[in-house]
């Protein structure tokens, strides 16, 4: 069986070089982009986070857990690298936003049933999808409650546009995925925290939850198309080509890789000195690159 994850057809989408980089050569950026390292160290926090709520700890216990990822991390920076203000800047900025998180969303309107889980589901007899959620929680109170609900965490610098977040094949398809483990989850959120700073510091300004508004026929549509993505991943026969796209390129961690292979260099020293093994546990993070 061929496990197809969310990060692999994303990337086959954005760009066949960009997939051929993860999944064929196996290989990670050394230093991640300060985007994206900000995306892994807010999901860490807030995995522990609600880890700490799913154990019945009170607030002030849960938030102290996700402030403690922050400063293993900053002591790491500190021990086992050359000093990184801007990193350390970003787990600051992380700090405040959880705390104001934690202020804003201080009675949660549900009960948390999974984390970081890892589920599959059947495409064909060949090829499944593989998705890692971020958070599964059963609504308690308000208009769906009882309801399963899949949340999908976003660091943002600015929210998404309705029409941005309606088209992000994402949660139709951990839905599914839900849904052949025998959860029958009925909605997506999108839990939005804005890092860039505003005028105005009103908590709305920072944090924002929104409902997936999809249709069924959206739903149904979507896997099938990513299930096409998928079964032509699987059959690795198909071409590799850059997209050649401004707005991909700008923000891709190979950028520099994929130039060199454009003039014909010799990538070996390149590859030793830049890139690393890329661990086999999917990234799902989903990263903003508009800062």
């Amino acid at each position: 069986m061929i496990q197809v994850s969310n990060t692999r057809t994303t990337a086959h989408n954005t760009c066949t070089r960009q997939e051929h980089y993860m999944y064929n050569m196996k290989i990670t950026p050394r230093e991640s982009g300060i985007a994206r390292y900000r995306g892994v160290m807010g999901h860490e926090a807030l995995a522990e986070y609600y880890r700490k709520m799913q154990a019945g700890y009170p607030l002030e216990e849960c938030l102290k857990a996700a402030i403690n990822v922050l400063k293993v991390e900053t002591m790491r920076i500190a021990e086992d690298s050359a000093e990184d203000p801007e990193k350390v800047l970003v787990l600051m900025q992380i700090k405040k936003l959880l705390q104001g998180y934690a202020n804003y969303w201080s009675v949660e309107p549900f009960k948390v049933i999974a984390i970081e889980e890892t589920m599959t589901a059947p495409i064909n007899d060949d090829v499944e999808y593989l998705m890692i959620l971020d958070l599964l929680v059963e609504m308690t109170s308000g208009p769906y409650k009882g309801s399963l609900v899949v949340i999908d965490h976003k660091f943002v610098y600015n929210f998404k546009s309705k029409v941005e977040l309606e088209l992000d094949g994402q949660l139709p398809k951990y839905i599914k995925t839900c849904r052949e483990n025998g959860y029958f989850v009925t909605r997506g959120l999108f839990n939005q925290i804005r890092y860039r700073e505003q005028k105005d510091q009103s908590p709305e300004k920072y944090f924002s939850r929104q409902d997936l508004q999809s249709t069924k026929t959206e739903w149904e549509t979507i896997w099938s198309e990513q299930s096409e993505t998928a079964i032509e991943i699987a059959a690795g026969d198909r071409p590799i080509r850059r997209s050649l796209n401004p707005y991909v390129c700008k923000g891709c961690d190979f950028a520099q890789l994929c130039k060199a292979e454009l003039r014909g260099d010799d990538i070996t020293m390149l590859v030793n000195t830049q890139y690393k093994p890329r661990e086999s546990r999917e990234e799902q993070i989903v990263v903003d690159d508009a800062a």
